[in-house]
């Protein structure tokens, strides 16, 4: 009864404020969304929690990467990991399974990782972030939500720019920027190179007596292309390439000597208008390859290196119309392809270990929009059927077995919906509620492979079921024109067997 009475006063406080304030809104541009629903969509009417990080934002800050932009905004956080934090990851609401895109295209890794300092800060343009279940648009992996990052667009004229920096530990960054047109060709361009003497993470009581120790040595490349060719009108054509390149050099009696992580990812899209009917069709293949050197824990000498390949490549078909003047209808379809061939190689030992495995992934969904009483009331209704299939997988390591065990294809599938509704409210406010369900099918690693540390050994698990999860989302949101934002939400989520895994309240979100 006192949460009650206490969210009651919030409200009276909002309302009482709004009496107050000046009406700024309509003289600003509505903003518009494009991940919620995958077509673009004006943000007061997109049923789920969304927030967007702008242009000038991005410029403005402080972060030199994209996950310490993220964790600026309301329910991120950040869990670091790594000697160069290569292995950070997000978690939304709690939640640690979300989805990266690139332009709309997935981002994570085969195994679900997502290496989120893959892209040059500089070359990014906007981050969308919806929170909550996006199964029902994105498929799996979408449990927490999706953080979507758009990259620029080539400048009409021709501009660039040439920056460098240093600082303690030995750290120095040099990169630059070339973007302009030439009549309908765009092009863009932009690399970054830093190094840094890094630290010793461990405090001097943790160090052990004879062995030298010197501090880690940090070396990233990101290089980012694009090209923009209109064709017609109503077509055109875009073409991206990614490429990153990060080295540690470790001496500091730990674990891992050195170690290097590759990406290369291309991606295009075809997007074309036909009468009322907007369609693209976009296709990407992204390779991650993960090397490291296991030491010797008394002696400090490598004693093994482990070699990771993780490909994966997919396509993404989708046409969405205006049916009637209330009514606008989404399909497509997602193909997705995921190979893991992880190998190690051991210096003092003859012994074989390796893990292999590929999945595919098929998704077909359908989005409907609704709008009533002058787009003052917008039902959304989402449904999605994924399907997946493990196979061609197997697992050696000659030191425990005397042959590879092989696995047999498996599949499995799962339905996807969800509901939401916004209702603009008196007094520039919008009521927003949602309920859907969310899942995240295993990936090669979770069903496949094993590693050791120390005497435990950590193995998978070929009869894994798929993550499963009911989310609930409720909340009221008024503005305040450019000066701000004050929102209130709940939301809940309930694991496959209906256990209560966490609620959490929001009161206030104000907005500057």
């Amino acid at each position: 009864m006192k949460q009650v009475k206490f969210v009651l006063c919030i409200f009276t406080l909002i309302f009482a404020f709004a009496a107050f304030a000046q009406a700024q809104e309509a003289a600003e541009l509505e903003k518009i969304v494009v991940t919620a629903t995958r077509t673009p969509e004006v943000l007061r009417n997109v049923s789920s929690s969304v927030s967007i990080i702008e242009k000038d934002e991005i410029e403005n800050s402080t972060a030199r990467t994209v996950d310490d932009l993220l964790i600026r905004k309301e329910g991120i956080t950040l869990r670091k990991a790594g000697i160069s934090h290569t292995d950070n990851k997000i978690t939304l609401r709690g939640l640690g399974n979300v989805l990266i895109l690139i332009d709309g295209l997935p981002a994570n890794d085969a195994v679900g990782g997502q290496q989120l300092d893959n892209l040059p800060l500089e070359s990014v343009k906007r981050i969308e972030i919806v929170r909550g279940a996006a199964s029902a648009v994105y498929g799996s992996e979408a449990m927490g939500g999706v953080v979507n990052i758009i990259t620029k667009k080539p400048e009409k004229r021709l501009q660039g720019y040439i920056d460098g920096g240093g600082g303690n530990l030995d750290t120095y960054q040099a990169g630059g920027e070339l973007s302009g047109s030439y009549k309908d060709l765009g092009f863009l361009f932009t690399a970054k190179r830093e190094e840094t003497g890094g630290y010793i993470p461990l405090r001097p009581e943790k160090r052990k007596s004879g062995i030298s120790y010197e501090d880690i040595d940090v070396h990233t490349l990101e290089q980012f292309g694009k090209l923009n060719y209109k064709i017609t009108a109503d077509s055109d054509i875009n073409f991206q390439l990614l490429r990153t390149y990060n080295h540690v050099d470790n001496n500091t009696g730990t674990k891992n000597l050195m170690s290097d992580r590759d990406r290369d990812r291309v991606q295009g899209s075809y997007n074309l208008r036909i009468g009322e009917i907007d369609s693209s069709l976009k296709c990407f293949y992204q390779k991650d390859n993960f090397t490291y050197n296991s030491l010797k824990s008394k002696t400090n000498i490598p004693e093994s290196e482990m070699d990771s390949d993780r490909d994966l490549w997919g396509i993404s078909l989708q046409a969405s119309r205006d049916i009637t003047d209330f009514w606008k209808l989404t399909a497509g379809v997602d193909y997705k392809n995921a190979e893991l061939d992880t190998a190690y190689e051991y210096y003092f030992e003859t012994r074989d270990r390796r893990t292999e495995g590929k999945q595919d992934y098929w998704g077909p969904f359908l989005q409907n929009r609704f709008s009533f009483l002058d787009q003052r009331l917008n039902l959304h209704l989402g449904l999605r059927y994924d399907t997946w299939r493990s196979h061609d997988a197997k697992n050696f390591d000659s030191k425990y077995q005397t042959a590879p065990t092989e696995y047999g294809s498996s599949s499995e599938g799962a339905i996807n919906p969800k509901l939401g509704l916004t209702y603009e409210l008196p007094w520039d406010s919008t009521l927003r509620a949602s309920a859907g369900r969310a899942f995240r099918a295993p990936t090669i690693m979770d069903l496949y492979y094993t590693w050791y540390y120390g005497a435990t050994t950590y193995a998978g698990n070929p009869d894994l079921d798929p993550e499963d999860m009911r989310s609930y989302d409720i909340g009221v949101e008024k503005r305040f024109g450019a000066k701000g934002t004050i929102s209130i939400r709940f939301f809940l989520k309930l694991s496959g067997y209906g256990k209560l895994e966490g609620k959490k309240w929001r009161l206030c979100k104000w907005i500057v």
